[in-house]
């Protein structure tokens, strides 16, 4: 990465870390542990990646979707969603003993949602397939 591009990463990071809605709600630790998962999740992405993700439920409603991102190496697949969760703040559950992102919202694609917000977190240029 070039300096240029490092600069604008850390502009964009910091302003979604300093948003006056979340500086309002998010203590001075939280800031940090966000921090620290998109610096680990920037690490391990790369750019031009595909994120996968899968559809776990929708509710009786069609308000709110269980989706799992699944990023694929060369022999084996991460699963990095406390990570994702942690960076970008959405509410996890673990159903059926696995991780699960809950995404709340109708009338898009929730998953490529995700993706698009993970891209605005880490400055990666990521493409999205449904698994």
């Amino acid at each position: 990465m070039t300096e240029t591009q490092t600069a604008i990463i850390a502009t964009a990071a910091s302003a979604i870390l300093t948003h006056p809605r979340l500086a309002r709600i998010m203590t001075k630790t939280q800031i940090e542990e966000r921090k620290y998962y998109i610096d680990q999740l920037r690490a391990c992405l790369s750019d031009n990646e595909t994120v996968y993700t899968i559809l776990g439920r929708v509710s009786r409603s069609g308000m709110q979707r269980h989706v799992r991102i699944v990023l694929k190496r060369d022999a084996y697949f991460l699963h990095p969603n406390y990570h994702v969760a942690t960076a970008l703040g959405i509410r996890l559950t673990g159903e059926n003993g696995q991780p699960w992102l809950v995404m709340k919202g109708c009338g898009k694609d929730m998953g490529l949602h995700l993706v698009e917000q993970l891209r605005a977190a880490t400055g990666c240029r990521l493409e999205h397939q449904w698994i």
